[in-house]
């Protein structure tokens, strides 16, 4: 048993002692580049497409060789390109004996090549961002190309097939190859892009980067969404003031039910605005044939009156009933058939119309103080169902019923919703438009900037989505990251690079010289940079004096009757009378 064994053993040497030489020899035939039918022909000068003479270099052998063999084992390919080593030893020479014969030239990308190092002007982008680059090239920067992007295969491929682009791009890796050792000044990445995070992690490397080190909380919807419930603590007038949809975050089981109740209250005002706009309009909802009772009216203005005591906490010294769900439920049903026009109202026989049109009237202008938005809200009572970390307006839902949007929510899936509100002249965007945008933009910064990491040199780019009412009033939608800077139509093929070259004006030039111009962009605020200051909770204490007795009232109070206790009841009572104590 033991003699076998060490047979075996030289048996495996063997055969991998022949196969080292086999593969010796394949090798030394592929860098000598002689095979046996080689030896009878000609040495013949190999030519590109584009006619430029192929060098007889070790590079050129392997890649004649490998090309046989369908690209395996190609040295300029590779299976992860973000693990590509860059050029190896003999592309490099290969690359440098291409300039030994135009001395001139190749000291010339040398001097740049050092001008940059001493200037601190290396770059490299991590994507495909032309903008960028012939922005900074324009200011005497030089390229370190990444080393997924550091070979020749585009030239021996056919890619690139005329003189001139095959001379620019020997060039431009010649001059990344003088520069490999540097860190970069300046990175520009895709946010599908990797990239080197060794960089960020070296106190002397102050490389300005595109990207911040977190991902900001306004980014997604469920951030933007809980920025905005916090955001009246960094109000200022006329300065950050954010106008958005009414939003809601459907992981919390406390704001379900809030987005319900919102739900019914607008169901509400929708209808009596309908009301109001039909008879206005004068499309009559009124007819022979009609199903519906006007009792429909009157439960809303009902609904709207509740809401309007509970806002001015007159709700502390009165009960209001708690409307059963069967009656909401008959209510939206009716209120579904009238906005779908699948059924009318009834004619109005007992002349109580011109009674309840006044009544509405006056209901919808207190409404407006604390609802605003219902202003612009329609009369569908439509929402938006958006997925909280999804883009591109990928997973996003429409729906105005309420048994649909539950239904949605209760689906079993991995995403996480936010259901939103849909919003249904001269020096309009100097006056309102954009000084809105402006006020919105302030607003979710200061309500978010504790919750950034200080980090120094770095900045990022964010896409805001607004959508404009009647009165050309903008809300603010969402944040996007990483907005797409193609140029993908007309427009875009005008705004993007437009918007890079600007960034680069603010980024480079700005920071060399503070007069220098900043293109389209402009400094919306500024505020003394402050570090937060985190407490724990034993750390906090209450400081305070004891009141006299003579700060307190010693009268006698009379409580009296406030007014607007009226109802609507359902019994018919004296409505002119009710109206009368109301206003």
């Amino acid at each position: 048993m033991p003699i076998r064994k060490k047979k075996t053993k030289r048996t495996k040497k063997a055969k991998l002692k022949d196969d080292s030489r086999n593969k010796y020899d394949i090798r030394k035939k592929a860098i000598s580049g002689k095979t046996i039918s080689d030896t009878q022909k000609p040495n013949v000068i190999k030519c590109v497409k584009g006619g430029l003479k192929r060098l007889h270099s070790p590079l050129n052998r392997i890649a004649t060789l490998h090309s046989k063999n369908n690209g395996k084992g190609d040295p300029t390919t590779t299976k992860n390109p973000y693990h590509s080593t860059g050029l190896s030893p003999k592309e490099t020479s290969y690359l440098i004996s291409c300039y030994q014969n135009r001395s001139s030239r190749y000291l010339k990308l040398k001097d740049l090549a050092a001008e940059a190092k001493r200037q601190n002007k290396i770059f490299t982008i991590y994507g495909t961002c032309g903008s960028i680059r012939k922005a900074l090239l324009q200011r005497g920067w030089v390229e370190k190309i990444p080393p997924n992007r550091m070979t020749l295969t585009n030239i021996f491929n056919g890619t690139i097939c005329s003189k001139s682009e095959i001379h620019c791009e020997l060039e431009k890796l010649l001059l990344s190859n003088l520069v490999q050792k540097c860190n970069p000044n300046f990175v520009w990445r895709e946010n599908h892009e990797h990239y080197e995070t060794t960089i960020d992690m070296k106190n002397e490397c102050n490389a300005i980067i595109n990207k911040l080190k977190s991902d900001a909380l306004w980014t997604s919807k469920q951030g933007l969404c809980n920025s905005m419930k916090i955001n009246y603590w960094f109000y200022i007038e006329d300065v950050a003031e954010v106008n958005c949809p009414r939003t809601y975050d459907c992981c919390n089981t406390f704001e379900i039910e809030e987005f319900i109740s919102d739900y019914k209250i607008t169901a509400c005002t929708s209808l009596i605005k309908l009301v109001l706009s039909q008879l206005a309009n004068k499309r009559s909802i009124f007819v022979e044939n009609g199903t519906l009772s006007l009792s429909v009216i009157k439960f809303a203005l009902n609904r709207c009156k509740e809401y309007i005591l509970r806002k001015q906490n007159k709700d502390i010294d009165r009960t209001i009933k708690t409307v059963s769900t069967g009656k909401w439920n008959t209510f939206l049903k009716k209120y579904y058939r009238l906005v779908t026009q699948e059924e009318f109202f009834e004619v109005d026989k007992h002349n109580k119309l011109p009674l309840y049109i006044s009544y509405t009237q006056f209901l919808l202008q207190e409404i407006y103080k604390y609802r605003p938005q219902a202003k612009c809200e329609g009369y569908h009572n439509i929402w938006i169902i958006k997925p909280a970390y999804c883009s591109r307006g990928r997973g996003i839902r429409m729906a105005s019923k309420l048994g649909v949007i539950r239904s949605l929510l209760n689906k079993t899936n991995n995403y996480t919703y936010v259901v939103q509100k849909y919003i249904g002249e001269d020096k309009v965007w100097d006056n309102i438009i954009y000084p809105g945008m402006k006020k919105s933009i302030i607003g979710i910064m200061l309500s978010c900037q504790d919750t950034m990491p200080i980090c120094k040199n770095r900045f990022e780019l964010y896409g805001c989505d607004f959508l404009l009412d009647e009165e050309y009033t903008p809300w603010l939608i969402e944040i996007n990251s990483c907005p797409d800077l193609n140029r993908t139509t007309e427009v875009t093929a005008k705004v993007c690079p437009a918007v890079v070259d600007d960034i680069v004006k603010v980024v480079i030039d700005y920071m060399a010289d503070p007069n220098a111009s900043t293109g389209q962009f402009e400094c919306i605020y500024r505020q003394a940079m402050t570090v937060p200051r985190f407490s724990s909770a034993s750390d906090l204490i209450v400081k305070g004096i004891s009141l006299t007795n003579d700060y307190f009232y010693k009268g006698n109070a009379e409580i009296t009757q406030l007014p607007g206790s009226a109802y609507l009841s359902d019994e018919n009572e004296n409505l002119e009378a009710q109206l009368t104590k109301m206003i």
